[in-house]
């Protein structure tokens, strides 16, 4: 059943995590100590250069005491003593080993993140809006990753007899799959969900599942479902929304993307491609798509 499936799926992934943050660690532990190792090998080596070094000085220094206390000592012997120093010691090096601390200083969840990240079935897509299917009142931006308004002042509702919505679809469609994207949202009356372009007319929407849309939207504090209808309060104004599709078990997510938190889900069963769609504030803020190079900062 439902409940079995979602507990073994549970149970696998975190068992995937587990094996490799086990792995890392001890992988992490062993070049410590290796390090370590190395390091206290240079230090040794260096060490018994200087041991050495002394040894020979110290030779020297009783030599010429030897000549001081035999009276044999005079300025050829001093000149003697002089070559024999040149040609036994090294030119005087400073001797500094640096020990790798910052290697392994760094942002260490940062590093064992990014390549946890190998190992994820489903990461944020590199969504690219088209504008081919924009609502003429929309402005999309040259590398198609946010939109927004042409003017504010024309509100959605006034955009279509029939409350069509200023919307605008990705470039790129999916009809298998799992698949998670992300947005910056800000101010009110935004919306999100995917569509498809059946239902689309001249860059508008009617948000409904049964025009095969499934949004979530943002108004007066409130999120907003269609399917079924369903409010729901926000605690703090979103700044990011996450979108989960999960197109083999047929339904739609929505999440707080600062913390994973769950808003929605709905099903989203659809024989047709559907694609990310976007619709931006109304208050004529813009709302980007939030890229896969935000995720991986270089």
């Amino acid at each position: 059943d439902w409940a079995r499936q979602t507990e073994c799926q549970i149970k696998n992934t975190f068992r995937k995590l587990h094996v490799y943050l086990n792995d890392e660690e001890s992988y992490l532990i062993q070049q410590v100590r290796q390090e370590e190792r190395d390091s206290n090998c240079k230090l040794q080596n260096m060490t018994e250069e200087v041991f050495q070094e002394l040894r020979v000085l110290r030779n020297n220094i009783h030599e010429i005491e030897r000549q001081m206390k035999d009276g044999v000592l005079n300025l050829k012997g001093l000149k003697d003593i002089q070559t024999r120093l040149a040609n036994t010691l090294p030119t005087p090096v400073l001797i500094m080993h640096k020990v790798p601390f910052g290697k392994f200083s760094g942002p260490m969840e940062y590093r064992v993140w990014k390549k946890l990240r190998k190992l994820l079935d489903t990461v944020p897509a590199a969504v690219t809006l088209d504008p081919d299917t924009a609502h003429p009142n929309l402005v999309i931006s040259a590398d198609g990753t946010s939109l927004r308004l042409a003017d504010a002042q024309l509100t959605h509702t006034a955009c279509s007899k029939v409350s069509l919505e200023p919307c605008v679809l990705a470039s790129e469609g999916y009809t298998s799959g799992c698949h998670y994207w992300e947005a910056e949202v800000s101010g009110e009356g935004w919306a999100l969900g995917v569509g498809s372009r059946s239902a689309l007319r001249d860059g508008r929407l009617a948000l409904t599942p049964q025009s095969g849309n499934w949004p979530l939207t943002f108004r007066n504090g409130e999120y907003e479902c269609f399917y079924p209808l369903h409010t729901l309060p926000a605690t703090d104004k979103p700044r990011r929304i996450g979108v989960f599709l999960n197109l083999e078990r047929g339904y739609l997510s929505f999440y707080n993307a600062e913390d994973m938190s769950h808003i929605f889900t709905v099903p989203s069963k659809c024989s047709e491609q559907l694609y990310p769609c976007f619709m931006p504030p109304s208050s004529g803020k813009a709302m980007s798509v939030a890229r896969s190079e935000r995720w991986e900062p270089q």
